[in-house]
């Protein structure tokens, strides 16, 4: 089986961290097709070139950036931005036909641009495209007809299969837009490098991490006020990973003033490997977002041996069970209701939390349900 894999967003020389959950992706792909082919249409960047270069073996690069203007996601320049898209994911696709073949499957991570590109691809060479949607962006580009909405249901008329990464996602999905969703290809962790280093902090406080950069989007407010609505004699530590507040910087420095300073710590985005380390030396994940299609970071932080908190927004509490984690309403009052109630519990031990994540996300359990997928698209298309 030749795949094409089709990434909206990947890592790149200048942003080391940018999007790291598609790593597992391609790694998970890479155990089921015999060959692998990347081709990645970089619209992040301000450059612009028709210059291809091979990033590693067989991940094939080409640049589509330009200035960020204020109407970027307006229907007629949006528009523009995916019918130049188009043009460079085609020029990419023919240099890799030459190179490689003809491709048996197309798949595509997410719908915007990589989907609706893929999708032309598969309408214009006659290939089976299968896609991928984990975009926390997606309902808002649904929301108004006049936004993006219309170009999700054309990219659905020209694919055979459009996956969720989680079954909250997909029943948001069905149960908001008219588009049908096949079925659900979870998140696959990297339980190779996300492993329980040695536990060695004070077991007396119980020690918090979540990631994200600040903002609403993912209720840093919620998680702050929460933590400040917990008492006294509970000792405790939290850690935030992600980028500092782009905008109200004295609405959060607020927030931030009403916790004690030696018990919080901000850290931006890290490598992954730092990552691990830091999970395994916290006891619990909080997710205190509002909105989420799945979440990639408390299944790695699950697989270092952390216990998770999870707020309830139809996401990524469908992804666990209560042997693991447990839910919450998402307000303040009941972040900090739920951190109490937990923080009394015996957890379950740090193996048996990462035992949840190999049995349900890890590459060994996920790799039978992508090859049957894939065979599956590949087997109709040639009826």
């Amino acid at each position: 089986m030749k795949l094409f894999l089709i990434p909206s967003w990947h890592p790149t020389p200048d942003k080391p961290n940018w999007c790291n959950w598609i790593k597992p992706h391609i790694q998970l792909a890479k155990s089921v097709a015999q060959e692998v082919i990347i081709l990645q249409v970089d619209q992040e960047t301000n450059q612009t070139s028709d210059e291809i270069i091979e990033l590693n073996e067989n991940h094939y690069y080409i640049t589509s950036g330009g200035p960020k203007k204020r109407f970027q996601r307006n229907f007629i320049t949006y528009k523009k931005s995916l019918k130049k898209y188009n043009a460079k994911l085609e020029k990419l696709y023919q240099f890799a036909v030459r190179v490689h073949g003809k491709p048996d499957l197309i798949h595509a991570h997410v719908s915007m641009p990589a989907g609706y590109g893929a999708a032309y691809l598969g309408s214009q060479h006659s290939i089976p495209v299968i896609v991928s949607e984990h975009y926390s962006g997606f309902f808002s580009d649904n929301k108004y007809f006049w936004r993006l909405g219309s170009f999700y249901k054309e990219m659905q008329k020209n694919i055979s299969g459009f996956y969720t990464v989680s079954p909250g996602f997909k029943y948001n999905i069905e149960n908001k837009t008219s588009l049908e969703v096949t079925g659900v290809l979870p998140n696959p962790i990297n339980t190779e490098l996300f492993y329980p280093d040695e536990y060695s902090v004070n077991n007396k406080t119980i020690n918090f991490v979540t990631t994200g950069n600040i903002g609403l989007i993912k209720g840093t407010d919620i998680l702050l006020k929460a933590f400040a609505f917990l008492p006294s004699d509970l000792k405790w530590r939290l850690i935030i990973i992600g980028k500092p507040a782009a905008k109200d910087k004295k609405f959060w420095k607020s927030l931030l003033k009403e916790l004690p300073e030696d018990r919080i710590e901000l850290l931006e985005p890290v490598p992954q490997e730092q990552l691990k380390r830091i999970y395994s030396q916290n006891d619990i994940y909080i997710v205190s977002s509002r909105v989420e299609t799945a979440n990639v970071s408390m299944l790695e932080a699950m697989a270092c041996g952390c216990y998770v908190i999870t707020s309830k927004i139809n996401a990524p509490e469908t992804l666990v069970s209560p042997d693991v984690a447990t839910v919450y309403n998402n307000t303040p009052q009941a972040l900090a209701k739920c951190i109490k109630t937990v923080s009394k519990r015996n957890l379950p031990s740090r193996f048996a939390l990462r035992n949840f994540v190999l049995d349900n996300y890890s590459y060994n359990t996920l790799q039978k349900k992508l090859k049957i997928t894939y065979e599956s698209h590949i087997d109709n298309s040639c009826i």
